[in-house]
């Protein structure tokens, strides 16, 4: 077995080593699960995993998913958006453990080319975080595998445990294969060794095999700058020969070389008058700064002007207003004649009438509801799903969102009760509302009254306006309630 396990290795470790000379195209074939409703990658059903359509899974379950939210009264990570950059509502693998450990992902692999070195790499999560309900957990340790049909080993990669994080971090993990030669197809098999339990949950995104181009001239430029610097350390050897051809003579010779560098050494001085000669630059430059105090001086007269603008203004105006009241008073005397003909002034009135019909329009635009309910006075109300639609009916149906455990809620709209304790199901909670000029504003508020068999409260609403259709996905607590604000498109 040792031998065995050894021989696996080997192709590993030698293929992570060239990976310093590897330059990577862009990914030839690349999972990153889709968006909305995507079918399942698994190739064949996992023994102990099962696929549900919510956003948090179970034990022994795992989703295709756009987000997290408050799962597990806040033991996972809340996750607003998956690993790949700029995709819209891109959806993510969410596994909740199986009690047993075991495979959660077997996919085939098919466009490789035979003999061509690539790089396998993915992104990976612990969506647990650290409490203190869980003090000792069990952290997820997934192992990928890339075998052939006949259960050859082509790729093999180990994350090790997966550690719980105070906020959400995508790591990367990668290694590097060479594809086999006539092999069209590969599959890649995801395992996580360790059992179920708190601690092992996690996150998967971004599945990418990417070609890698070999680059070999990097080392040689290096190699060419480490010369030239051992020449200058050769430089001081050659003064030694010089003085062996002054040893070689007797002493006499010796006497002599003693004046001539007391007279080399008093040229030296002359170099201060050139310092000296730097030290009065500085004080000419010290001289041009003073001649800016007089731009400071012109800066304060600027603001004299708006002081004396601010004084003209309010004497004509108060003047010419107060000798205009007394002109009114004989405009005032000539209706007084008018009166006399009270039959004109009656058909004059009915005439104002069509000033009275421009309210009524605005009237349903602002409306007012009426006040909340205690219900949502004393929990918060958080806004999940904000929607714009053209006038007509929405039909609304409501759904247990994944296993059926005993989920109750009530359903105010625009602070009106609705709905009052259904249970949720597998067959919805319908209800029809109009959209128009008259009902343009609706607030539908669903509040839990438990929690059921596993927490939260969770629902799916699926509103259908005409031809289209919206999916919200909504949780609620005994603290929290779900808002979906539904106005109409202008």
């Amino acid at each position: 077995m040792k031998k065995l396990l050894l021989l696996l290795l080997l192709p590993f470790i030698h293929l992570k080593a060239q990976n310093v000379n590897c330059s990577f195209k862009e990914p030839q074939i690349l999972i990153n699960f889709g968006s909305g409703y995507v079918p399942d990658l698994n190739t064949e059903d996992p023994s102990d995993y099962q696929r549900v359509p919510r956003y948090c899974p179970t034990d022994g379950h795992y989703a295709y998913t756009a987000y997290t939210s408050d799962c597990f009264r806040g033991d996972w990570q809340t996750l607003t958006e998956d690993h790949t950059p700029g995709d819209v509502d891109g959806n993510m693998m969410l596994v909740n453990a199986s009690p047993s450990s075991g495979a959660f992902l077997r996919t085939t692999i098919i466009g490789l080319k035979s003999n061509t070195m690539y790089e396998l790499s993915l992104w990976m999560m612990n969506v647990c975080r650290p409490t203190d309900k869980c003090p000792f957990p069990l952290l997820p340790n997934i192992t990928i595998m890339l075998q052939t049909a006949a259960g050859k080993t082509v790729a093999y990669l180990g994350t090790g445990e997966l550690a719980r994080l105070q906020s959400p971090e995508w790591k990367q993990y990668s290694t590097i294969f060479t594809a086999p030669a006539s092999e069209s197809a590969l599959t890649l098999t995801m395992i996580d060794n360790s059992p179920g339990g708190c601690g092992n949950d996690f996150a998967l995104d971004d599945i990418a095999f990417r070609e890698c181009i070999i680059t070999k001239p990097p080392p040689v430029p290096v190699a060419s700058r480490t010369p030239p610097a051992k020449t200058n350390v050769k430089t001081p050897v050659k003064t030694p020969p010089a003085k062996t051809t002054a040893a070689t003579p007797p002493p006499a010779k010796q006497q002599l070389p003693a004046p001539p560098p007391v007279i080399k050494q008093q040229p030296p001085p002359k170099t201060p008058p050139v310092v000296a000669k730097q030290q009065p630059a500085p004080v000419t430059k010290q001289q041009p700064p003073p001649q800016t105090p007089p731009v400071v001086k012109q800066s304060p007269p600027k603001t004299g002007p708006p002081v004396v603008k601010q004084q003209p203004p309010p004497k004509p105006p108060v003047v010419a207003k107060q000798t205009a009241p007394p002109k009114p008073v004989p405009k005032q005397s000539p209706p007084e004649p008018a009166k006399k003909d009270p039959q004109l002034s009656q058909v004059a009135k009915p005439q104002s009438a069509p000033p009275p019909d421009t309210p009524v329009v605005a009237k349903p635009r602002a409306p007012v509801l009426p006040p909340p309910p205690p219900a949502l006075v004393t929990r918060s109300n958080q806004l999940i799903k904000q929607l714009d639609i053209e006038p007509g009916e929405l039909h609304i149906d409501l759904y247990d969102n994944g296993t059926i455990d005993g989920d109750t809620v009530t359903i105010y709209h625009n602070n009106v009760l609705l709905v009052s304790h259904a249970r949720l199901s597998q067959k919805p909670i319908s209800f029809t509302i109009p959209i128009d000029a008259a009902h343009p504003h609706h607030e539908l508020v669903m509040v839990a009254d438990n929690l059921g068999s596993i927490p939260p409260n969770t629902s799916l609403m699926i509103i259908n306006a005409g031809a289209k259709r919206y999916e919200v996905f909504i949780s609620s607590t005994e603290q929290k309630n779900a808002k979906v604000i539904i106005d109409l498109k202008e």
